[in-house]
């Protein structure tokens, strides 16, 4: 069985002052805070190169993926749930239904 971490529902908060967009868990986890934590980039040029998980991806409402990517910095998790799957990007694709346990 795939392991999976559900990070929770996300949602994004503007700071007035700076224009800044945050996205915070439904939990108080900052989203930045997990990718600088689960993540590594090149310190040279900023390039992905690798993370704690295989594949990260957004759940809607509904349950289906709406984007599956390897690197956690191109997701948007507002409003959505973010998962991180010990898998690669040939077995989890968009569309697929996570119904709180496993990807189907």
């Amino acid at each position: 069985m795939t392991e999976i971490t559900d990070f929770g529902m996300f949602y994004s908060t503007v700071d007035k002052e700076t224009h800044t967009i945050y996205y915070e868990s439904e939990d108080g986890l900052d989203w930045y805070d997990i990718v600088r934590a689960l993540a590594t980039w090149k310190r040279e040029d900023g390039q992905f190169i690798n993370s704690v998980y295989g594949v990260w991806a957004t759940v809607d409402d509904t349950g289906m993926l709406t984007c599956v990517d390897k690197d956690p910095t191109k997701l948007s998790p507002n409003g959505k749930r973010v998962l991180g799957i010990d898998s690669d990007t040939s077995k989890i694709k968009p569309r697929m239904i996570w119904d709180g346990k496993e990807i189907k």
